[in-house]
């Protein structure tokens, strides 16, 4: 049986990781080809906690580290985690017409902008963490 070093395992991981980005925008492209997305001027956009580790193992955590991730708040689960945020806007229909993966501090704002640019004329329904000004690219939200 062979052993895997540690940095040896973290590039398998981070490797495999790339790849499981790269198929699963292939289907998203496939899917949308295959199921056209009814037009719609009306979304719902939310953010979603995506934990890498254990918040206790955190400290020990070096696998996402320089990929991005870091500590963030979720109100609604009333926890903090390591890791990264996910930000999808959605249709009334149930479609998911785009998303994000963001570090885990990101303000739900900075990830609304990013999802709905270029964008005009759009009805954008989100909880409180979107209320207040979409700040612009110049600016940031401090915490």
């Amino acid at each position: 049986m062979s052993r895997v070093s540690e940095s040896g395992e973290r590039k398998l991981t981070y490797e495999l990781t790339y790849r499981s980005l790269q198929v699963t925008e292939l289907l998203r492209q496939k899917l949308v080809h295959s199921f056209p997305i009814p037009v719609s001027h009306y979304f719902v956009v939310d953010s979603f906690p995506l934990p890498v580790c254990k918040f206790g193992r955190a400290r020990y955590c070096r696998s996402f580290r320089e990929d991005g991730a870091n500590y963030g708040r979720c109100p609604s689960k009333k926890e903090t985690y390591f890791g990264f945020k996910v930000h999808a806007m959605i249709t009334l229909e149930g479609y998911i017409t785009a998303f994000e993966v963001t570090t885990a501090s990101v303000d739900d704002r900075e990830g609304l902008r990013d999802l709905a640019e270029n964008k005009l004329g759009l009805v954008i329904l989100g909880d409180k963490g979107y209320a207040g000004e979409v700040p612009t690219s110049e600016q940031s939200i401090g915490t």
